[in-house]
C-alpha cells in the first residue's frame, strides 16, 4: 500500500471501473449549478447519462455551470449520500498517516486549483509532519484522465514512495496531452459563452464540427487555452478524417494510447475511433460506453460533445497547430 493518496477532480472523467482499480486515487465530486433569478440548484453526482436533468433546466431558461468542489467541510458530520467536502477527505488520509496529493483540473478552466492550494497551505501548518501538495495538470476532461493514469502507472513502475518525486514528471508531461474536441449542436456552447450566437447559429446551420483543441498561447507563458482551431470542418465524417490524420502527425508513439469519449453520440465515437484505427493500425484506442464526457464537461459543450486525448509532441501551440492543420 502507497503512503500517499492522490486526490483529483470529478471532471477527470474516467470510467468508474478504471476508478475503483486505482486504490490510491480518489475523485472528488464537481457540482452542477443552475440558476434562473434568484433560483439556484446544486446538482451532485451527475453521471455522463444524467446530463438530462441538467439539459431540462437549460431548455427552461436557466443558466447552467460547474461549480468548485466542496472545498472547506461544515461543521456538521455529512449524512448518508450527502458528498464530502475536499478538507473532510484531505483530513480522513492524513490522520490515516498518508500525505495527500491533489491534481486539479486546469487553472485557467477552473478554480479549483486556486481553492485547493489555499486549503492546502493552512492544512500544511496544522499537519507539518505530512506532505500535502495541489498541483495544476493544466488538462481537462478525459486529458486530465489520462494524465492521472500516466501518473499511476509512473508511480508503480518507479515504486514511487514520496509524492515529491510525482511533481517533476506532472510538471513534464502535462503539456503532452492531446485534447482534441468538437460538438455538433452549438445552443450549450452558445449559452456557456464560449461561441457567440451569429456564429452558433450558423454552424448549426450548415452543419459544421468545429475542431478545436487545448493550446499552450503564443505567448509562452504556461497558459493553455481551449481554441477554435478551425471552425469550418463540414459533417463528421470530414471532421473524423481530420482528426485521424492529424493525430497521426503528432502522436509520439503510433503504438501508444488514444482515448476517444463522448456525451451521448456513440455512433460518432466509433467512427472517430474507426478512423483513427485506419490511420494508426497499432494504436491501443480506448472507447466505447465506458469512455463517456462528465455531465460537468457536457455543461459546456452538450451532449454531442467528443474528446479525443493521446500524447504527442512537446512544445505545441495554437500558431503551430493551426499551420499544421492547414496543410492537412
Amino acid at each position: 500500500m502507497k503512503p500517499f493518496q492522490i486526490l483529483t477532480d470529478g471532471l477527470c472523467d474516467l470510467p468508474d471501473p478504471l476508478v475503483a482499480e486505482y486504490g490510491i486515487l480518489t475523485v472528488v465530486d464537481t457540482p452542477i449549478t443552475v440558476s434562473k433569478g434568484e433560483e439556484s440548484i446544486v446538482m451532485h453526482g451527475l453521471k455522463p447519462q444524467d446530463f438530462g436533468q441538467v439539459a431540462y433546466y437549460v431548455n427552461r431558461g436557466y443558466s447552467a455551470h460547474t461549480s468548485c468542489p466542496c472545498i472547506y467541510m461544515a461543521d456538521d458530520e455529512p449524512s448518508e449520500g450527502e458528498f464530502e467536502s475536499v478538507e473532510r477527505i484531505t483530513r480522513r488520509y492524513l490522520d490515516q498517516g498518508k500525505d495527500v496529493l491533489y491534481v486539479a483540473m486546469s487553472g485557467s478552466l477552473s478554480s479549483a486549483y486556486s481553492h485547493v492550494s489555499s486549503l492546502y497551505r493552512e492544512l500544511s501548518e496544522e499537519y507539518p509532519d505530512r506532505k500535502i501538495i495541489c498541483i495544476d495538470s493544466q488538462c481537462m476532461s478525459t486529458g486530465l484522465g489520462m494524465l492521472i493514469m500516466d501518473i499511476i502507472s509512473y508511480c508503480d513502475e518507479k515504486s514511487i514512495t514520496d509524492i515529491r518525486d510525482i511533481l517533476p514528471f506532472i510538471e513534464a508531461n502535462r503539456g503532452g496531452i492531446a485534447h482534441l474536441f468538437s460538438w455538433s449542436e452549438f445552443s450549450f456552447v452558445r449559452k456557456s459563452g464560449r461561441v457567440p450566437l451569429l456564429p452558433a447559429f450558423l454552424g448549426g446551420a450548415l452543419h459544421f464540427q468545429p475542431f478545436c483543441s487545448n493550446e499552450y498561447d503564443d505567448k509562452h507563458d504556461g497558459t493553455r487555452l481551449l481554441m477554435p482551431v478551425k471552425s469550418t470542418v463540414r459533417g463528421k465524417e470530414k471532421y473524423a478524417r481530420l482528426v485521424a490524420a492529424f493525430t497521426r502527425e503528432t502522436i509520439i508513439d503510433p503504438a501508444g494510447t488514444i482515448i476517444v469519449a463522448h456525451g451521448d453520440v456513440q455512433e460518432f465515437a466509433d467512427t472517430i475511433a474507426a478512423r483513427l484505427a485506419k490511420a494508426l493500425p497499432d494504436a491501443h484506442i480506448l472507447y466505447g460506453p465506458q469512455w463517456r464526457v462528465s455531465a460537468g464537461i457536457q455543461v459546456h459543450g452538450g451532449p454531442t460533445s467528443v474528446h479525443i486525448n493521446y500524447h504527442r509532441a512537446q512544445p505545441n501551440s495554437f500558431t503551430s497547430t493551426c499551420e499544421l492543420v492547414k496543410k492537412l
